[in-house]
């Protein structure tokens, strides 16, 4: 990832009032990392390869169309969030919340959601090609 990507990337989320931290030297591996993210944020379409939004709580935001491709969601709380048309590709969620979520049409490619609670979460048209459910909750 370029120096400016990242920068226009952080740039992005502290508009959002987010905190942005580069979650290691500039690099190719290198994405933001976001703390806190408020509850009912709009990141609709936000570009957050390779984040970490870990022990986050975006709690109801809109993260329609988003790309979280590789993303570490790492005990976040996505309970009630928007998630419609995002891409969630190679993304780990583990021990996050996605209660309630709309992840309609979301892409979930690879994504390991072992042992995830999608309680009421709305899957239609979702893509999980390859994606780990292994003990994950879809009641």
């Amino acid at each position: 990832m370029s120096l400016s990507r990242t920068l226009l990337q952080a740039v992005a989320i502290s508009a959002l009032a987010l905190t942005v931290t580069v979650a290691a030297p500039l690099s190719a591996s290198a994405g933001p990392t976001v703390k806190p993210a408020p509850s009912g944020a709009s990141l609709t379409g936000a570009s957050l390869t390779g984040a970490s939004l870990t022990g986050s709580k975006p709690s109801g935001a809109s993260l329609t169309g988003a790309s979280l491709t590789g993303a570490s969601l790492t005990g976040a709380s996505l309970t009630g969030a928007s998630l419609t048309g995002a891409s969630l590709t190679g993304s780990k969620p583990s021990g996050a919340s996605l209660t309630g979520a709309s992840l309609t049409g979301a892409s979930l490619t690879g994504a390991s959601l072992t042992g995830e609670s999608l309680t009421g979460a709305s899957l239609t048209g979702a893509a999980p090609t390859g994606a780990s459910l292994t003990g994950a909750s879809l009641t």
